[in-house]
């Protein structure tokens, strides 16, 4: 059973996810800018003003997860540390700010990410500033439900969590529709549930 489960267990290790956040930067922000300017003379020049226009903030509080992710975001893109700003440096009177990206690692209901949004996000978005939000992992449903607030111009994931990921769910890709598999996917959620009824 444990074989089982480890056989299929997801891990990001530190590796992995500095590759998750560098196509995080090229797909989402990179290209869809260079795109924007790839018919002007100076497409490198263009790029990096664009670039300089943009400030990158973690989705959370200075403790959180998403805003220790920016360290390795700007390290592994080598973004100039100056287009990094916490929440509260957010001046929404400088024109010369085109856009706010939020990065986040991980959002799997959405629910943690509208209650943040619906603060400064909410503030930008009303002002008609453009601002993004780019996650590592996330459901669709949580993706769906952070669109649906209609704050963000875009809300992407690098990789995008589907209905087979749930564990226990009824078309779970670790344990497949057959005799042996339900036996072996019983005891193990009962087990969990057995471990997080002492847990809360």
């Amino acid at each position: 059973m444990a074989h089982k489960l480890l056989n299929h267990f997801v891990y990001f290790n530190s590796q992995m996810t500095k590759e998750m956040l560098i196509s995080l930067y090229r797909d989402f922000i990179e290209y869809p800018i260079r795109q924007k300017v790839l018919n002007e003379v100076d497409v490198e020049k263009l790029f990096k003003e664009e670039l300089n226009q943009t400030r990158f903030l973690g989705m959370g509080n200075p403790a959180e997860s998403g805003t220790h992710l920016l360290y390795y975001f700007r390290q592994v893109n080598n973004i100039n540390k100056d287009l990094f700003i916490d929440q509260s440096k957010v001046d929404l009177s400088d024109t010369q700010i085109k856009r706010y990206i939020y990065i986040d690692d991980m959002s799997i209901t959405g629910k943690q990410v509208c209650e943040y949004a619906n603060t400064k996000a909410k503030e930008i978005s009303e002002k008609r500033i453009e601002v993004n939000c780019y996650l590592l992992c996330a459901t669709k449903k949580a993706i769906d439900k952070i669109k649906n607030m209609n704050i963000f111009n875009s809300v992407e994931s690098v990789f995008e969590l589907d209905e087979s990921f749930k564990c226990f769910g009824d078309s779970s890709r670790y344990f497949l529709d057959d005799a042996s598999n339900r036996e072996c996917k019983e005891m193990v959620e009962n087990t969990v549930k057995d471990y997080t009824k002492t847990m809360y």
